[in-house]
C-alpha cells in the first residue's frame, strides 16, 4: 500500500460510522452497545498542531525514486523538529499506547469486558490489545477499514499481492469488453521507462505533468486497493495505450500530492509498528518480481530511518496466540489487505471464523454489497454461533468512457443516466416547443397591433 493510503486509514470511530456505512452500525446497536473510540491523533481526539512543510515535486519532471526518497525524508524530519519544538510528545502516539487508552476506557465503563471491532488499522490495534489487555476482550470482529485484517507484522505489504489483484481484476475487465489488462501496464511501464510522457489532469484544472515509470508504478499500485479506482483502471490503461496519459495525469498528481504531506500520529504509529527482519527481507525479494516494484509500500521502510521515532520492537510483531473468539473478514480483491493475511492469522486462535467476501476490496462494498455481512457480524458480537462462510458482492463495474467514469463519481448508474438523459431530451424538445410558439404568437400580436 502506498504510505498516503496506509494513513488515510487511520480514521477516528466516529467518521467511520458516518455516511452510507452507519445502516450496518445501526443493525449491529440493536444487538449490543456501541462505543466509536477516536483513538489518539484522530477525530475529536486529534490535537497535533498541522506540520507547515510540504514537499512539493516539480510536474515539468518526472518522479525519479530516489531524489524522491531523499525529498520526502527531509521533509519529515523537519516535521519531527517542528512538532517536538510545540511540545508534541511523538512516543504518544504508538499502537501499544492507544491499545492502553481502549484498556483504560474498558475500565471506566466500569464492565469486566468488551468487544473489539477493528477496521483495517483497526485490526491492527485490535489485534495488540488482545496481546496486552486480551483479559478484558470478550469477542474480536477483525475487518479493516472496509475490508481485510492487518495482523502484528503487516505493517510492510508484500509487493507481489498487488499482481495478485491485477490478475484478478483481468479475469473481470474481460468480461467487460477490456483484454490482457496484465500486458497493458507492462508495455505502458516499458515505454516510459525509455521517454517520459506529459498529461493533462482535469479533475486538476488543467494541470500538465510529466510522468515516468514510478509514477505509473506508484498510480496504479494505489489504484489496485479500492473499487472507485479499480473501476477506471481498465480505461486508464487503454487510453494510455493509445497515447492518452490524462486519466494517468489524474491519479499521479493525486498520489504526489499525498506522498509529500505528514501527519504526527500516522508517521509515529507507522515506525513504532515497523516490521520484523524477516517480513523486510520477504517484501525486498518481492520487490525484484512485482510489476510494481516497491512502489506498494514506498516510501516506507526507508522512511523512518534515521527519524529517532520509536519502535515497538519485535515483540510486538511476534505470531499472535489467543483463546478470544474472533471474526475474520476478507476480500478477494483487496490490493491493501488481501485474504492471505487473515490465513495467516487464523491459526493461532482457537476460536476463530473466516468471513471471505468474493469480489470486495478495499471500499465500501464490504460494508453494504451484501446484506449477510453486516448480519454476520451483528450475530457474531450478540454472541450467536457463526460459522466460516464465504459471500458474494457483485464485481466492479468497469468505466468504458470518460463519460462513463464521471457518472460512476457522481453516483449515477449507467440506466439511471440514460433515464437523466432521455428526460432532458424530452425536456429540451418540450422547451424548443414551447419556444417557437411563443415567437409565432409573439410575431402575430406585433402584426395585428401595428399601423394599417
Amino acid at each position: 500500500m502506498t504510505r498516503q493510503e496506509r494513513w488515510q486509514r487511520t480514521k477516528s470511530g466516529g467518521s467511520t460510522a458516518r455516511g452510507p456505512r452507519w445502516p450496518v452500525f445501526d443493525q449491529v446497536r440493536r444487538e449490543t452497545d456501541v462505543l466509536l473510540f477516536d483513538q489518539r491523533g484522530t477525530g475529536l481526539s486529534d490535537r497535533q498542531p498541522p506540520c507547515p512543510y510540504i514537499q512539493r515535486f516539480d510536474d515539468a519532471k518526472p518522479l525519479d525514486r530516489e531524489a524522491a526518497l531523499a525529498a520526502l525524508r527531509r521533509t519529515a524530519a523537519r516535521c519531527i523538529a517542528h512538532w517536538r519544538e510545540e511540545g508534541v510528545d511523538l512516543a504518544a502516539y504508538t499502537t501499544a499506547e492507544s491499545a492502553a487508552d481502549i484498556e483504560d476506557l474498558r475500565r471506566a465503563l466500569g464492565v469486566p469486558r468488551i468487544s473489539l471491532w477493528g477496521m483495517s488499522y483497526g485490526t491492527h490495534l485490535a489485534l495488540a490489545s488482545l496481546r496486552l489487555h486480551g483479559a478484558g476482550i470478550e469477542r474480536a470482529v477483525l475487518i479493516g477499514v472496509l475490508i481485510g485484517v492487518e495482523g502484528p507484522d503487516d505493517t510492510l505489504k508484500l509487493p507481489l499481492s498487488a499482481d495478485t489483484v491485477l490478475a484478478d481484476l483481468a479475469a473481470v475487465a474481460r468480461d467487460q469488453g477490456f483484454e490482457d489488462l496484465t500486458g497493458m501496464p507492462r508495455r505502458m511501464l516499458a515505454r516510459l521507462s525509455q521517454e517520459p510522457v506529459v498529461g493533462r489532469s482535469v479533475m486538476h484544472r488543467g494541470r500538465e505533468v510529466a510522468l515516468g515509470a514510478y509514477d505509473a508504478q506508484l498510480a496504479i499500485a494505489a489504484a489496485l486497493g479500492r473499487r472507485s479506482t479499480q473501476q477506471m483502471l481498465p480505461l486508464l490503461l487503454r487510453d494510455a495505450e493509445q497515447g492518452d496519459y490524462d486519466l494517468l495525469a489524474t491519479l499521479v498528481l493525486a498520489v504526489r500530492e499525498e506522498l509529500g504531506e505528514f501527519r504526527a500520529m500516522p508517521l509515529a504509529m507507522d515506525v513504532a509498528s515497523g516490521h520484523s527482519p524477516h517480513r523486510r527481507a520477504t517484501a525486498e525479494a518481492q520487490a525484484k518480481e512485482s510489476l510494481f516494484g516497491d512502489a506498494l509500500n514506498f516510501p516506507s521502510p526507508m522512511i523512518g530511518e534515521g527519524l529517532g521515532l520509536v519502535d515497538l520492537g519485535d515483540a510486538f510483531r511476534a505470531p499472535l496466540r489467543s483463546d478470544v473468539p474472533a471474526l475474520f473478514v476478507s476480500g478477494t480483491l483487496d490490493g491493501r489487505t488481501p485474504p492471505a493475511n487473515a490465513e495467516v492469522l487464523v491459526p493461532g486462535f482457537s476460536a476463530a471464523t473466516h468471513l471471505l467476501v468474493r469480489g470486495a476490496s478495499h471500499d465500501d462494498e464490504l460494508w453494504l454489497g451484501n446484506p449477510n455481512i453486516a448480519a454476520h457480524v451483528a450475530g457474531f458480537l450478540a454472541g450467536r454461533p457463526v460459522i466460516d462462510a464465504e459471500l458474494e458482492v457483485p464485481p466492479p463495474a468497469m468505466a468504458q468512457g470518460k463519460l462513463d467514469l464521471l457518472m460512476q463519481k457522481l453516483g449515477v448508474g449507467r440506466g439511471t443516466a440514460l433515464v437523466a438523459l432521455g428526460m432532458l431530451v424530452i425536456f429540451g424538445i418540450v422547451v424548443m416547443t414551447l419556444l417557437m410558439r411563443w415567437r409565432r404568437s409573439h410575431r402575430f400580436r406585433v402584426h395585428v397591433s401595428g399601423p394599417p
